[in-house]
């Protein structure tokens, strides 16, 4: 997730972000999705081929203030090659996106969504009637670890009123799951690998962050 004060093409960092899913130890060529805010709101452009193979693309991405970048790795084979999927997910103004893995997650209501990331955008965007983003993450990440035998990562970001929000969450694995952020005066980036020519911090395991 990319913010910046001024309209940009980032295509550098683009290309670091898909030359780093493809060195990935754990697969992430399932698709892709990007979405970039303009006046008219949210835009979106998604694909099913890696997005290392889609470089062609990435150099013409329009110019924005705001920029969302997904690698899909999809947990089961029954959910592969379909493009309604990828992320990331708007609604309401909201853009969001997800990298995880929760097992056997057991609520006494049905949520909405058919795969495991369109649920927790469900839930979150219920929350977001009433809640700040801040405490919605917040919100997400103990009702997750409540109510799951296991959480392998719960990493959530999102996009909402120009700003960049994100939960870093996980039981083990940190090499893989510890999320990444930079908080320059003109550019504000949360990344789950560090991109060349910028300093980064990382998060610790269960924060929640705003930039």
């Amino acid at each position: 997730m990319l913010k910046t004060n001024t309209h940009v093409q980032p295509r550098r960092a683009l290309e670091q972000f898909a030359e780093k899913c493809k060195q990935s130890k754990t697969w992430q060529g399932d698709g892709w999705g990007i979405a970039l805010k303009n006046k008219n709101g949210w835009k979106i452009r998604k694909g099913l081929k890696p997005i290392w193979e889609e470089y062609n693309y990435l150099r013409k991405i329009p110019k924005s203030e705001i920029f969302i970048v997904h690698a899909r790795s999809a947990s089961f084979d029954k959910h592969r090659g379909k493009v309604e999927y990828n992320q990331p997910y708007t609604k309401n103004g909201i853009c969001f996106v997800f990298n995880g893995l929760v097992h056997k997650v057991n609520m006494n209501k049905v949520i909405p969504g058919r795969i495991g990331a369109q649920k927790i955008f469900s839930l979150l965007t219920d929350y977001l009637h009433d809640l700040s983003p801040e405490v919605a993450l917040k919100k997400i990440n103990n009702l997750i670890l409540g109510s799951s035998e296991r959480t392998e990562g719960l990493n959530v970001g999102l996009s909402f009123n120009g700003n960049l929000y994100a939960l870093c969450q996980y039981d083990n694995d940190a090499d893989y799951f510890t999320l990444y952020y930079s908080n320059e005066e003109n550019k504000k980036i949360i990344c789950s690998v560090p991109l060349s020519g910028t300093n980064f911090k990382k998060f610790k395991r269960g924060q929640v962050l705003s930039l």
